[in-house]
């Protein structure tokens, strides 16, 4: 009577040295409600480089240079195993110099498709340090990855995010970007999408293009691409919305991303000037046209604990945005040690 529902997914990608590896996902329904739940055991192995750069001005030095530096990349980034992304090396470049972003497989996926994108050859703490350019060159990258992942296996939902510090989930201090690609949309999502639809179908309008024209008591300014919201009834610390254009992202222009970019960057920046110094950030991107006239692409921002050493938070973006926990202790064993000491 109890469906118990779990879809197991072998992701391969290629170490620095060219060996393929493998990492076992399992996404899990809830019986009751649905409620998705992403495993893979080997997340807890994943290396923690948490220092106290933020009190030093943001740079690292030779001795705590970490593995997102660029000096490291040959030797500690993932490639992708599958023919036709990232060309002979495996791995998607974009820019030169200080503004030279790399996306690469996650060697620690929670889901089918995802990606890392590293922002910058140089460790920075702060986000005011790091060029505009090299947010535009990682949403570049990200467009490009886009355009080779759906040209092979088809449309998918894209979800741009970001840990930004160790309070915010980032286990890698180094800033950078997770992608995440999947047949099926996330669960915070599916929620927006629906509620979005039934008001459109109600009243006729779409919700979103009313909160920008109507919400003036919290409306925070216009950008390039966005229009930013504060949160009537936020899920975290100062929570904002970007509501942009009512299109997929394979709709978008070069030069509509860029805008995009600038605009995400923008916000973050914001934050920093008012005092904050660790954040998360997703955009969702409708599927369809017809899903984007009822919830056109949607960025939320939170902020977080300021830094402290030697800590990492276990709640970052997929956790708080599209509520679905990521999780590396499997039921079943814990199951079989907690039955031998109850």
């Amino acid at each position: 009577m109890l469906a118990f529902i779990k879809e197991v997914c072998e992701i391969k990608s290629m170490n620095s040295s060219g060996r393929e590896e493998v990492s076992t996902l399992e996404i899990r329904h809830d019986p009751l409600t649905g409620r998705k739940a992403r495993i893979n055991v080997t997340r807890a192995k994943r290396p923690h480089v948490v220092t106290a750069l933020a009190e030093n001005e943001g740079e690292a030095t030779e001795n705590n240079m970490c593995i997102f530096c660029e000096e490291r990349w040959d030797e500690t980034l993932q490639r992708f195993a599958e023919e036709g992304i990232g060309g002979k090396k495996g791995r998607i470049i974009v820019g030169s110099g200080k503004s030279k972003v790399v996306l690469v497989p996650n060697k620690y996926p929670f889901a089918k498709n995802h990606t890392i994108v590293v922002l910058g050859g140089n460790h920075e703490t702060r986000i005011s340090r790091i060029h505009k350019q090299t947010w535009i060159n990682a949403f570049l990258a990200i467009r490009k990855y886009y355009e080779c992942l759906t040209s092979k296996h088809g449309r998918q939902y894209i979800y741009i995010n970001l840990n930004f510090m160790h309070p915010a989930g980032a286990s890698i201090e180094h800033p950078h970007m997770q992608v995440v690609c999947e047949d099926s949309v996330l669960y915070a999502h599916h929620l927006l999408i629906e509620a979005s639809k039934k008001f459109r179908k109600k009243h006729g309008k779409c919700y979103w293009n009313l909160l920008r024209k109507e919400d003036k008591e919290r409306f925070a300014g216009s950008g390039d691409y966005f229009d930013f919201v504060c949160s009537f009834a936020p899920v975290a610390n100062a929570e904002t919305y970007g509501i942009g254009k009512r299109k997929p992202l394979d709709g978008h222009t070069k030069e509509e991303v860029k805008k995009m970019a600038s605009d995400f960057f923008r916000m973050l920046r914001a934050y920093e000037n008012a005092g904050f110094k660790s954040m998360n950030a997703t955009i969702m991107f409708p599927l369809t046209t017809k899903e984007a006239e009822a919830l056109p692409v949607f960025a939320r921002f939170i902020v977080r604990p300021d830094p402290k050493p030697h800590y990492t938070c276990d709640r970052g973006f997929i956790e708080i945005f599209h509520e679905e926990p990521v999780i590396h202790i499997l039921p079943e064993e814990l199951a079989e040690k907690l039955s031998k000491l109850l």
